[in-house]
């Protein structure tokens, strides 16, 4: 048996909400250089949030993972005042033997949007594209129909940007070139 991640943790970068990461009912510090957070004795803490929670009943119905774990990373000793947490991520294990492998190609439809997407796109493409050690590495493919043709191409060379005429049909445009691009996902 081997333990594959399911979904890992991720953490506000400067300026977002982190209650959309982590919620607590007394303070907590976010420690952005070590990448963890800092929680008090005695603190309650709920990561069932907008970008960290997990579904378990949808991932049972609609795979065959029958079996998720939470691992959680301390810091600290959890007798003191304080402890950090590191990472925790949602797991199962599974048989040691191949697996059909997973593609994913997302769809963003942009009009006066670019900075938007020129900031998201980063993110992706420094957590995951970028990065041998994520779980998609090598298997996400983004995919912009861009309708202001002014995002900046050169800068943006791993994400495949396609013209829309006028806002029409620029989320359908961009799954068919996703669907058309199918068969390289897989090679």
């Amino acid at each position: 048996m081997k333990n594959i991640i399911l979904q890992p943790c991720i953490w506000p970068t400067e300026g977002q909400e982190e209650q959309l990461y982590i919620r607590a009912d007394a303070g907590i510090c976010f420690d952005k250089e070590k990448q963890c957070v800092h929680i008090p004795n005695s603190t309650v803490c709920s990561i069932d949030t907008y970008f960290n929670g997990f579904s378990a009943g949808e991932c049972n119905k609609y795979t065959t993972v029958k079996e998720v774990n939470l691992e959680i990373k301390l810091k600290g000793s959890v007798l003191r005042e304080m402890v950090c947490l590191s990472a925790y991520r949602y797991t199962t294990l599974v048989e040691d033997k191949p697996y059909r492998p997973i593609y994913l190609a997302a769809v963003i439809c942009t009009y006066k949007r670019e900075n938007y997407v020129e900031d998201n796109f980063r993110k992706i493409e420094k957590n995951i594209l970028d990065n041998p050690c994520a779980p998609l590495h090598g298997r996400l493919s983004v995919f912009v129909s861009a309708d202001g043709q002014t995002l900046q191409w050169e800068a943006l060379s791993q994400m495949k940007i396609y013209p829309n005429l006028e806002g029409d049909g620029g989320f359908t445009r961009g799954i068919l070139e996703a669907f058309g691009e199918q068969t390289s996902l897989a090679a």
